[in-house]
């Protein structure tokens, strides 16, 4: 979530200031909107896996029938646009396209923050997590990353509640699909299993890198 107020953000062609409250509207699974958006790692100054990303991002706009007004090159100036102007080095920054009231409008957000990321020892030693009732449906979107974010939200404020740090969501079959704010790996006599993505989970960048 983008808890931390951002100075600058880009909106339809501009870049402008945001306060905490542009910034909650913004937020997927708050955002009611047909589109879709990807985060990503922003280390030393350098976007992470951008291709991946984009091409994600182009699959999740080519299903919902949204038109990209801009190419890969300018989504990828915007993007370091957008950190420049925030003098950020390492962060997560939020790509956001989405369909408007008149259906041939497309609205582009981007949104960053900055990140102080952890320790290895504070990997090593892991997360609390929980499985929550909410159960992850299989749709023909559910493998791009879509605006229709909500049941990953309450997944995760329920998993909160309860002194957690992530939430777990099953499917209707009652399997391990992936977690609200990641995917899902175990590793077993040194291999790693990960759920398939006919379950419903998301493609993810990381899960596809980790999985080859």
């Amino acid at each position: 979530m983008f808890g931390e107020i951002m100075n600058l953000i880009f909106l339809d062609g501009e870049i402008v200031k945001a306060d905490k409250q542009l910034l909650t509207a913004l937020t997927p699974g708050i955002l009611k909107a047909k589109g879709v958006f990807e985060t990503m790692k922003v280390c030393e100054g350098l976007v992470q896996c951008f291709d991946e990303h984009f091409k994600r991002l182009q699959r999740g706009l080519h299903l919902y029938g949204i038109k990209n007004i801009y190419s890969r090159e300018e989504i990828k100036c915007l993007l370091y646009q957008v950190i420049q102007k925030n003098n950020f080095k390492n962060a997560r920054i939020r790509l956001s396209i989405w369909r408007g009231e008149n259906l041939s409008d497309s609205h582009v957000a981007i949104v960053a923050q900055r990140m102080k990321y952890k320790k290895v020892s504070q990997y090593s030693d892991g997360r609390t997590a929980m499985i929550v009732p909410q159960r992850r449906m299989k749709t023909r979107f559910s493998h791009v990353k879509n605006l229709d974010y909500s049941i990953f939200r309450e997944a995760l404020l329920e998993a909160k509640a309860k002194g957690y740090e992530e939430a777990i969501l099953l499917n209707t079959k009652q399997d391990v699909v992936e977690g609200a704010t990641s995917n899902i790996f175990i590793i077993k006599n040194n291999i790693v299993y990960t759920p398939p993505i006919r379950c419903g989970c998301l493609s993810g960048v990381t899960r596809r890198i980790v999985s080859v």
